[in-house]
């Protein structure tokens, strides 16, 4: 992603991708009245060995009525071909209407492993920064929420994560 600002509405990315942007100036802003669940949507088979990083997600939220987040990753069916090695790093996600990040998954056999957020900085969402549902073993280092109305980090489930170096102020 070039410098620059470009509208979208929703991206659902394929496994073993790239995407990556120059820095905060390359920017991702979701399109006005956007109805999508999410701005970056990574499912399933895209979970595997992706990698996000280097631009910024613009939630768009005064524009925006729908519940929309930032990145989402879901997991829809059983996967037994081991972790996901999916990495997010240095992003800048703002404004969402619904979670900053979000990884999910509908049902018990279908967890999300392997999954690492570095240096990730989500502010201003209008649900959580990042939640995290059926997610295991994975790494979530130097991520920052900032002013989230409900969750700076929410995990109703999952475990063997290992968190460093991260922090959530304002919000609640």
């Amino acid at each position: 992603i070039p410098t620059g600002t470009f509208l979208v509405s929703k991206i659902t990315v394929d496994s073993r991708l790239e995407i990556f942007g120059v820095d905060r100036s390359s920017i991702l802003k979701s399109i006005g009245g956007n109805n999508e669940n999410s701005i970056l949507y990574i499912v399933n088979d895209g979970i595997r060995m992706s990698h996000i990083h280097d631009f910024m997600i613009d939630g768009n939220k005064s524009n925006v009525s729908t519940e929309c987040d930032g990145i989402r990753v879901y997991v829809t069916s059983a996967d037994y071909r081991g972790d996901k090695y999916l990495n997010i790093e240095n992003m800048y996600i703002y404004a969402t209407t619904g979670n900053g990040v979000k990884l999910d998954s509908n049902g018990v056999s279908t967890a999300i492993r392997e999954v690492r957020l570095t240096n990730v900085f989500v502010n201003q969402p209008n649900k959580s920064g990042f939640y995290f549902n059926q997610t295991t073993d994975s790494i979530i280092s130097r991520c920052t929420v900032a002013s989230a109305i409900q969750y700076g980090f929410y995990m109703p489930s999952g475990g063997s994560n290992k968190f460093d170096s991260c922090k959530a102020f304002y919000c609640g």
